[in-house]
């Protein structure tokens, strides 16, 4: 009979080949010093190096490491989420794989779970380099001071949380995912901790502005409603415009019969409302795509194979 493992860590592994085998050491490192009963759970996001190889040379000499392959690249957020499905310890922790997240704060995250929190958080202001830091704060001021979402500002990836969060998160079914959503939806008591994020020092980041910017797209609509009532008011603003252009045209007319006018106002009347619409449009088109993805109900991903795991 296998032992339940007292903790799980779970990262997503992604064109890593280079620091996988380091990655593994310094978790490792961390981990025998607290127990020996753990388990490290690496997920292959359909890389296309040889990160596969590594997790496969380091699971075949140690069986507390465990591979998942996924069958193509799904993203970070599903490929930890197929990781978490797989975890079976007391206590679970993820982080990036890219030794960003320090593996040494392991043990500060475990000791702030012991204090009867069900999720940890870890957050910092510290990035790859200054533009990822710029982009950062207006995300989160973005979400949280914008679209009032109140979410914890600046957290990592790296968390940790308990067996119960984690039963939790798991009925998370939704497609369109992000795990800062989740365990903030949750609603489970949290602690926050300050730690010294690293800069990548090799490499390349994964995460564009782009991709930030549409992970912060698909977060704010995934976490609230607030965006639909912006159109409400941004709808009746321009229907005061409206107002207030029609009665100035009325007056020129009344005064200025003589002068033609309204080339002005047709001009900005059209670039205002084209402009507008177009935003709602794009907006709304948002929502119904999330639906769509939603309700066709397909597999959140695909397991090629695994490696020394038995359930």
């Amino acid at each position: 009979m296998v032992k339940q493992p007292k903790i799980s860590v779970v990262s997503a592994i992604y064109n890593s080949s280079h620091i996988v085998s380091e990655f593994i050491s310094e978790v490792k490192k961390q981990l025998e010093n607290i127990t020996p009963e753990y388990e490290l759970i690496l997920v292959d996001d359909g890389s296309g190096d040889d990160s596969w190889l590594e997790i496969e040379k380091n699971c075949s000499i140690e069986m507390r490491i465990k591979g998942i392959k996924l069958s193509k690249n799904f993203g970070q957020q599903i490929a930890l989420s197929a990781g978490l499905k797989k975890a079976s310890g007391k206590k679970i922790i993820i982080l990036d794989s890219d030794l960003q997240n320090p593996p040494q704060a392991i043990p500060l995250l475990l000791e702030n779970l012991d204090l009867g929190f069900d999720i940890v958080y870890t957050v910092s202001k510290i990035r790859n380099n200054w533009w990822d830091e710029f982009t950062s704060s207006i995300f989160w001021y973005i979400i949280n001071s914008f679209f009032k979402v109140n979410m914890v500002p600046n957290q990592l990836m790296m968390r940790a949380f308990t067996k119960k969060t984690l039963t939790y998160f798991n009925r998370y079914e939704e497609r369109i995912r992000f795990i800062a959503g989740i365990t903030h939806d949750l609603g489970l008591p949290f602690k926050v901790l300050s730690i010294e994020n690293n800069r990548r020092k090799v490499g390349i980041r994964n995460y564009t502005f782009l991709k930030r910017f549409q992970l912060m797209i698909d977060l704010i609509i995934s976490s609230t409603i607030q965006p639909l009532n912006f159109l409400i008011y941004i709808s009746l603003f321009c229907f005061l415009m409206t107002i207030i252009f029609f009665a100035r045209s009325l007056i020129f007319y009344v005064l200025y019969p003589n002068v033609p006018l309204g080339y002005t106002t047709i001009v900005i009347l059209i670039s205002f409302f084209g402009s507008t619409t177009l935003i709602f449009l794009g907006l709304i088109g948002r929502y119904l795509s999330n639906i769509y993805v939603e309700v066709r109900q397909r597999p959140l991903f695909v397991i090629d194979s695994t490696i020394n795991i038995h359930r």
